[in-house]
């Protein structure tokens, strides 16, 4: 039997990296690769979103770059 609060959960709006190809609702194929290839890119490039955002670069990352480059991946190219 299944507790209330399974029967209640509803899947997030965050979006899902999987190891299996998976189309998003603009036609591109989000695979864990490419969502870590586009992580790395970001990260490459964060001094340039930093700059552009009126930010300071944290010279060895926090949490709060970690959680930026996470969200960031899911979008960049």
């Amino acid at each position: 039997m299944r507790s209330a609060a399974e029967k209640t959960w509803q899947p997030s709006s965050v979006p899902c990296v999987t190891a299996t190809p998976k189309k998003e609702a603009h036609g591109r194929t989000r695979t864990l690769p490419s969502f870590l290839e586009a992580l790395a890119a970001w990260i490459d490039d964060a001094d340039g979103w930093y700059g552009n955002t009126g930010r300071e670069l944290p010279p060895g990352g926090d949490w709060t770059f970690f959680a930026r480059a996470l969200q960031a991946a899911t979008m960049y190219e």
